[in-house]
């Protein structure tokens, strides 16, 4: 796992992105911490797991994860508002890769309902138009 992109329990969750390298930690997983960055010599970082549970601050009772982890990508989908009984074609990279690079459904709904209602529409004056014409 290359860095510690982990939202806090209580907190909206990152963005679900298309590569499943960079999806996000489950929040029961412990705190990264960064222990080595070279970047001069075209290195990137190394994040390494600590012993610190941020999300028990809060509360003591919430489970822990012993083996950290990402979000799955049934998880992922679930955030970005895919039916539960939703599954992607393919491999598991190809997965993480459709439901990162969809319109979460419930946007695509509230967004074509207000088109299709006529709602958003508003009558414009074409200057030099005809009426009827």
């Amino acid at each position: 796992m290359s860095r510690n992109r982990k939202a806090k329990w209580a907190d909206p969750a990152f963005t679900v992105v298309a590569n499943w390298r960079h999806i996000t930690l489950h929040p029961a997983s412990p705190v990264m911490t960064l222990t080595w960055s070279n970047l001069a010599d075209g290195w990137k970082q190394r994040w390494d797991f600590s012993g610190e549970y941020e999300h028990l601050e809060a509360n003591p009772k919430r489970k822990k994860l012993e083996t950290p982890r990402r979000l799955s990508w049934r998880e992922c989908a679930r955030i970005q508002t895919f039916d539960a009984k939703f599954t992607p074609i393919g491999d598991t990279e190809s997965k993480f890769t459709q439901i990162g690079n969809a319109v979460p459904p419930k946007l695509a709904e509230a967004i074509f309902t207000h088109l299709f209602s006529g709602a958003g529409l508003v009558a414009q004056k074409v200057p030099g138009a005809r009426k009827g014409a």
